[in-house]
Formats: structure tokens, sequence, C-alpha cells
């Protein structure tokens, strides 16, 4: 190493054997010069080793009791010691505080990124960027910077947007995850778009080419092709059929503070005007049309139209005699 402070140092003996691994509190001067460091990583004859660890004493600065000072015990005795040398030092790097922590998570992520650009993904800042080794990468897809993938998948010719993190799941080909968005335990089928700022949480499935727009939530749902919620609605415990499309601020109500959450089902072809929520259990059926501002009760036969907003009433004037009667 070429700073090996805090390690044991390596003294070699004939040969290329070792004689000795001497912990740094107890090194001289000459000792601790010595940059060839002890991993801690050891391989003992059984026989030769216990009798030898009935010999170590605690004679040091630490007063501990050192299982490196076997080393010493067998080679007094004339049994063979022999290194296994790492070519690079951060393999074996000893961890002792969260500096050096993130020093061998830095090594392992520029191995892994490098990995993967190698193959033909493109990581726009790979200091930013934390893949952990259980990810996989299809050619031709985009990771931006400031992103976090941990055990999933990413098809060829995705696109993760900065500051996206995504963990346990499955994106396929030509999916687009836009800026801060958080992905857990999902699926995500060809062409769906996700965000920016979207949340998908455990249990959700987005099938091909579905849209998941700014600040929408979708909890253990699935949606089918084609449908969309382009902002600022929750889906939790719904089954969503093809080309739906779910108005802004729409809302499922699927929990009524018991121990269970309810279900909704809005079948193929179903739009739902902005501002409505549908309290589960229901279904609407396919072609249905529900009116901006409507909360839906009730099962909806397919192709019916659901309105349920209170009627509207217009009081001219009201406002400007209301502010005259302030004044007076």
């Amino acid at each position: 190493m070429e700073i090996p402070k805090g390690y044991g140092r390596i003294v070699r003996g004939p040969g290329q054997t070792i004689s000795d691994i001497r912990e740094e509190s107890d090194c001289s001067e000459a000792e601790a010069r010595i940059r060839e460091i002890n991993g801690g990583i050891y391989l003992f004859d059984i026989e030769s080793l216990f009798p030898a660890l009935a010999k170590v004493q605690d004679q040091n600065k630490q007063h501990e009791f050192y299982l490196t000072d076997v080393i010493r015990i067998l080679s007094l005795e004339g049994k063979r010691v022999v290194p296994f040398v790492f070519k690079n030092a951060s393999e074996i790097a000893g961890i002792n505080d969260r500096y050096a922590l993130w020093q061998v998570e830095s090594a392992f992520q520029e191995r892994i990124n490098r990995q993967w650009m190698m193959k033909g993904v493109t990581i726009q800042d790979p200091k930013t960027t934390w893949i952990d080794s259980r990810s996989t990468f299809e050619p031709d897809s985009l990771v931006e910077s400031g992103c976090t993938i941990i055990n999933s998948s990413v098809g060829r010719g995705s696109q993760v947007e900065s500051h996206s993190r995504i963990l346990d799941s499955r994106l396929d080909a030509n999916v687009h995850i836009k800026q801060g968005s958080y992905i857990e335990k999902s699926e995500i089928a060809a062409h769906a778009t996700v965000g920016p700022y979207a949340h998908l949480r455990p249990g959700s499935i987005l099938e091909t080419s579905v849209k998941i727009g700014n600040f929408v939530e979708v909890k253990k749902s699935r949606m089918g092709v084609g449908s969309k919620a382009s902002h600022l609605s929750y889906i939790g415990d719904a089954e969503i059929g093809k080309n739906v499309n779910l108005g802004c601020g729409f809302i499922t109500c699927n929990f009524d503070g018991g121990p269970e959450k309810h279900k909704t089902v809005i079948e193929d072809g179903v739009f739902i005007g902005s501002d409505s929520q549908v309290v589960a259990p229901v279904t609407i059926g396919a072609g249905s049309y529900v009116a901006s501002g409507t909360t839906v009760t009730e099962n909806v036969p397919p192709d019916s139209l659901v309105l349920s907003r209170g009627k509207q009433t217009t009081k001219a004037d009201y406002a400007a005699k209301y502010r005259r009667s302030n004044k007076e």
C-alpha cells in the first residue's frame, strides 16, 4: 500500500516465506516503513494451528492475544508460511471506520460501473452513480448522474434520468424513467414512461406504453397497455385495463381503516375526469366516462356516464352586494 498506516506489516523470511506479522503498534521504525500489509485472510493446517494457538501470549503494547503471532510461532518451528499477494490493495482493505468503508465501496463501485460501460451502457457520471453487483443492464441503456440502482435489471435502450432510485425492479426495453423517481419491487414493460418525481411502490406492474406522470403514486396495482395517469394521482390496490385515462387528482380510496385494503377494477377504455375518486371495492365497466369531480361508490356498467357532483348554484351580483354590505 502507498500508505500502510493502520495495518499489520508483513516481515519476510528466506525464500519468499513470511517470518512474522507485526501489528502497527508493536512495529520498530524499520518495520513501520514496510509497505506490504496483512490482509487478515489465512489458510491454516489444523494440526499445526491449534498447538501454535496454545503458545500465543499477550506480551505486546495492547496486552492482547494476537492471532497473527501464530505466524511467527510456526515460522520458528520450521513450518513454511507462504504469502498470497493481491495485485490491488483495495481488494483486502481493512474497514475500521466510516471513511474506510467509503473508500472500499468506492473502489468496488468504480469496478462495477466500468464493467457496464465497457459493455455498451452509458453512465453519465460514474462518480455519483451507485449500482450494486446484482443489477444488470442491456447495451445502449443510459443512466444519468446521481442514480442508485439496486438488484434491478434495465433493458436495452432504456433511460434513467438523474437522481432516480430503483430497487428490486425490472425495466424492459426503451423504458424512460424521468428525473427524481422512486421505484421499488415493480415491473415496467417496454416503452413505458415514469415521472418525473413519480413513486412506484411494491407490487406495481406497468404494461407496454403506460405513462405515469409527475407526482403520481402507484401501489400494488397493474396498469394495462397504453393507460396513463399523467399527474397528481394515487393508484392503490387497483386493476386498470387498457387505454384508460386517469385525470389529474384521481384517487383510489382503498382503505377504510380496517385490517384489509379494497380493490378497484377499471376496465378497458374508461375515461376518468380530473379530481375524481373511487371508493373501493368498486368496478367501472369498459368504455365508461366518469365526469370531473365525481365520487364513485357503486359499480358502473359498461359504456355509462357517471356524474355525482352537486348542482351548481350561481347568484348574480351576490359578491358585489356582499362587499358593499361589509363597507357599510
